[in-house]
């Protein structure tokens, strides 16, 4: 059972990397905005904004689950006990 809780305790490598490249977006979007029209940088960072934040509520769930999912398998564990 220990092997199982390991096994599902952090997030896949894909889902970190979107959150890095959201911040990656931010950051080349932050450092090239004098080429885009107020307005436009406005639209961009708002979408990037809130796709991160939608990124982010995925991962805060993801673990939410996780830590629940630990909970049950130490309750069972004691059980056994």
């Amino acid at each position: 059972m220990l092997k199982l809780a390991n096994k599902h305790m952090f997030p896949s490598s894909s889902e970190q990397s979107s959150i890095e490249n959201h911040i990656e977006s931010l950051h080349k979007l932050l450092y090239c905005q004098k080429g885009l029209p107020s307005c436009k940088f406005v639209e961009k960072l708002c979408q990037e904004m809130k796709s991160l934040a939608m990124d982010l509520t995925k991962q805060f769930i993801f673990y939410e689950t996780k830590v629940l999912f630990c909970y049950l398998l130490f309750f069972v564990m004691l059980q056994k006990s």
